[in-house]
């Protein structure tokens, strides 16, 4: 599970990715079982995290598949 933050039309976006794969200049991010594709040059950053962890529930992510 990851945190992506990226700029989308000048806005900072963040999302709760269930998956990440980059291949060549897009990135493509699973969020809540919905498929993203975004440039790569639009990632600020990519944080990895441990559900288990942090005791993040997974069906949370279905419910909303924006962080902010």
């Amino acid at each position: 599970m990851f945190v992506v933050s990226m700029l989308e039309s000048g806005e900072e976006r963040n999302f709760l990715a269930l998956g990440l794969t980059l291949k060549e200049d897009i990135a493509f991010v699973d969020v809540g079982g919905v498929k993203h594709r975004f440039p790569i040059t639009d990632i600020i950053a990519i944080l990895p995290i441990d559900n288990a962890e942090k005791g993040i529930d997974r069906n949370l992510l279905k419910r909303s598949c924006r962080v902010n």
